[in-house]
């Protein structure tokens, strides 16, 4: 065996071991409780089916990630453009969910040519935000 390949399994058994022994300290075990409790309340969202919660709970969790984990410019823009979707998301869902202004974007579009595949450009909206609430 050659002599890099020892130091590095060498290394790799002091790094796993290195992790066993952070998993046991009380802070790694702190960690995981809030994670859980932080998923549970996730779940709880969910199963309320309160679309504009669950995208508002989305947009939350994803700024937080700007806020405090990006590491990159790349990873900066990624997550910034995540959170202008989310912002387009609960525009058009206060539109969709009215049903007096959700007619009168249809009628606005009820010309064909405003139509795409004779469909109102905002029903394709409305039947994203029922697939996003599937995928919750």
């Amino acid at each position: 065996m050659s002599d890099n390949r020892e130091k590095l399994i060498r290394l790799l058994a002091v790094e796993d071991t290195a992790m066993v022994n952070l998993k046991a300290t009380s802070s790694a075990k702190k960690l995981a409780a809030s994670r859980q409790r932080l998923l549970n309340h996730i779940k709880e969202v969910a199963k309320s089916g309160d679309l504009q919660d669950m995208i508002s709970t989305e947009k939350e969790i994803i700024t937080n990630d700007l806020e405090r984990h990006s590491n990159s410019t790349i990873m900066e823009g990624s997550l910034k453009a995540a959170i202008n979707e989310m912002s387009v998301i609960q525009k058009h869902l206060a539109i969709v969910d009215d049903p007096q202004k959700y007619k009168a974007v249809d009628e606005a579009h009820s010309l064909l040519k405003n139509r795409q595949r004779g469909v109102c450009p905002w029903t394709k909206h409305a039947k994203a935000s029922k697939a996003i609430l599937r995928v919750w």
